[in-house]
This record gives C-alpha cells, sequence and structure tokens, in this order.
C-alpha cells in the first residue's frame, strides 16, 4: 500500500509542471502585501484607499505647473484692477481733499487765521492696503512764511480749537450728523477770536444743534439756551447739578464768567450789551437766511 501511494504521488508530482520561478514572485507579493498593510492599514481595502489616494496626489503634483500657471495668470488680472480701483480711488480722494482743504481755509479765515493754511497730503505706499494705495497725512500752516508741517507738531491749542471748529463746520453736511458737540472748544481763544468764534457757532445752530461747553462769555452770549454745571459734595459723593438760566439769571452768570466774584455795575452792563449784540446778530443771521431761501 505504501508503494502503491508513493508511486501515485510520484506520478502526479510528475503530471504537473514545477515553476520555481514563479513560486519566488508570488512570495515576493505576498510579501510585499504583508509590508503594506503593515505600514499603511490591515486589510486590502485600506491598502487600495491609499493607493488611490496617492495616485490622486501625485496627478495633481503632475498638473502644478499649469495650475501654478493659471495661478499667476489669475493674479495677475486681480492685481489689474486693483491698481485700477487704488488709482480711481486715488483721483476721487486727491479731489475731495483739495475741496476739504479749500471750504476750511476759508472758515479758518472767519476765525482769525487769515493766513492760515490746511492741507491734506496723499501719496502712494508701496503696497495696497484695506483702505487704498495712499497715506494721508493732515499738514498745518498758522502764518505767512511758515511752512507746511504735520498738524499735531505745530498747532497750539487755540488754533487746535479753530481748525477743529472749521473742520466740524465744513464736514457736518456730508456727515448725515446734525448735532456736534464741542468740549472746550474755546481753549486757547479769547478776545476778538472767541467773539469769531462764537458768532461761527450761532451760525452753525441755525440749521444743526450744537452743544458747546466753554468758559467765555462771548461764547455763552450766543446760546440759544445756556445751562450753568456745578458741582457739589453730598455725603461721600460729588453730585453734579445742571441749572437751565432765565434771561436775569443769564446776566448774572456772563457777569461772573466775565469778572469773578467783583460784581458791578459796569460788568452788569457789560453782560447785558453782549446779550443783545449776539442776539441782534443772531436776528440779522436768520433774516439773511431767509431772504437766501425765499
Amino acid at each position: 500500500a505504501a508503494d502503491d501511494a508513493k508511486s501515485r504521488l510520484r506520478d502526479y508530482l510528475e503530471s504537473h509542471d514545477f515553476d520555481e520561478e514563479r513560486l519566488g514572485r508570488v512570495q515576493d507579493r505576498l510579501d510585499l502585501l504583508y509590508r503594506l498593510q503593515k505600514k499603511y492599514g490591515q486589510g486590502e481595502e485600506t491598502v487600495l484607499a491609499y493607493v488611490a489616494d496617492a495616485r490622486e496626489q501625485y496627478a495633481e503634483l503632475q498638473d502644478l505647473d499649469r495650475r501654478l500657471e493659471a495661478a499667476r495668470r489669475e493674479l495677475k488680472q486681480v492685481t489689474a484692477v486693483l491698481q485700477e480701483a487704488a488709482a480711481a480711488l486715488t483721483r476721487v480722494r486727491r479731489k475731495q481733499a483739495a475741496a476739504l482743504c479749500g471750504a476750511v481755509t476759508v472758515h479758518m479765515r472767519d476765525l482769525a487765521m487769515p493766513e492760515g493754511r490746511f492741507v491734506i497730503e496723499c501719496t502712494e505706499k508701496e503696497d495696497f492696503g484695506p483702505d487704498g494705495k495712499d497715506t494721508l497725512r493732515f499738514l498745518f500752516s498758522a502764518n505767512r512764511g511758515e511752512p507746511l508741517q504735520p498738524l499735531a507738531q505745530v498747532a497750539s491749542g487755540g488754533e487746535l480749537s479753530r481748525l477743529a471748529l472749521a473742520l466740524k463746520t465744513v464736514l457736518i453736511h456730508t456727515t448725515g450728523v446734525r448735532t456736534m458737540v464741542f468740549d472746550e472748544i474755546d481753549t486757547g481763544v479769547g478776545g476778538v477770536t472767541a467773539q469769531k468764534m462764537a458768532e461761527k457757532l450761532a451760525l452753525i445752530a441755525q440749521e444743526n444743534q450744537v452743544l458747546c461747553i466753554t468758559h467765555l462769555p462771548q461764547i455763552a452770549a450766543f446760546a440759544d439756551h445756556q445751562i450753568r454745571i456745578r458741582k457739589e459734595a453730598e455725603g461721600r459723593r460729588t453730585v453734579t447739578h445742571l441749572q437751565v438760566l432765565t434771561p436775569e439769571e443769564r446776566v448774572e452768570e456772563i457777569m461772573r464768567m466775565t469778572t469773578g466774584a467783583h460784581v458791578s455795575k459796569s460788568a452788569e452792563t457789560n453782560a447785558r450789551e453782549l446779550l443783545a449784540e449776539a442776539e441782534a446778530f443772531k436776528r440779522k443771521a436768520r433774516a439773511a437766511a431767509r431772504k437766501r431761501k425765499g
């Protein structure tokens, strides 16, 4: 029986060709699959998914030059559009800046700065920004012969106050804001300049609401409604009181603002004259405004 089995096995082996080279290839393939699964995940599906992803990335890399060139062309087109928009913005800015400076200069002359100059300098930057390609600087010169310099470096307190008033006067019709608040706009101002400033505020107040905190009697006299502000200590707190003044109380307050505690008949006369002159100016201004509209 053993011999018979041995004979049959020999016959079977002889009837089949044994390809040693093919066996080596199969073993190499199995070894490769084992290493791939060990590195990229268990299971044939996981390995094949990785292969598909790798092929996709390879295709993208092969197409990188074309895509990069397309991106460069798109960037060039977008930059050209941006350049055109920035140039248009610069033209508008320079035109409006010139108009604004001209209007502000007129008001500066009304505020006792006849030789004052206000210029908005517009220079081009190297790179674009969210606000275009311009750098803007406010330049100022208060007197003839003085060079234009950055506003913050050369203007005094009084000059800044007057320039702020001139700017707000011009811009109030463009911002849509019909209320202006001036907190001690009279800093560094007095005499004739204070009178001019008061007149300017009164003209603005014809069509807009003006709230002005002031220590100058010339400006307070032009108010349509005058409110006295005083602070008092009440217990551990300081309380601010506001009082709307009657016509006679206004006379007293103007006297106090003018002479302090030294009340006299001449001080009262001066206060009444200030109030009367202010009222006369406002009546004349209102009449002129009605005439222009009519």
